[in-house]
């Protein structure tokens, strides 16, 4: 898992914080001031450890149902991925360290 400033992160007007600094002191973890929705994304960031933390756990239970799925997709149309792979990458985008790619 990539390392990152561990859970749980709250918000304060609009920043996003989390963990503690070697001083003690939160860890600023992203601003969000002067974009649009700014409390919905504020929200979602200061949720990302929690989700990213279900997802895993929802992996432990689930299993892969693309084959169910192609078999039931009507010939010509491309299969939808199955909510396990789905899950599966993204938590790949979450972790992967080269997030632009």
């Amino acid at each position: 898992m990539m390392p990152h400033i561990p859970g749980p992160w709250w918000v304060d007007i609009t920043r996003v914080y989390g963990g503690h600094d070697y001083c003690g002191k939160p860890c600023l973890v992203a601003e969000v001031n002067g974009l649009p929705n700014v409390d919905d994304n504020s929200r979602l960031i200061a949720a990302a450890p929690d989700l990213l933390a279900a997802l895993h756990g929802v992996l432990h239970w689930a299993e892969c149902e693309c084959k169910t799925i192609a078999r039931d997709t009507p010939p010509n149309d491309e299969p939808p991925m199955c909510d396990y792979c789905v899950a599966k990458a993204a938590i790949e985008k979450a972790e992967r360290k080269n997030w632009w790619a």
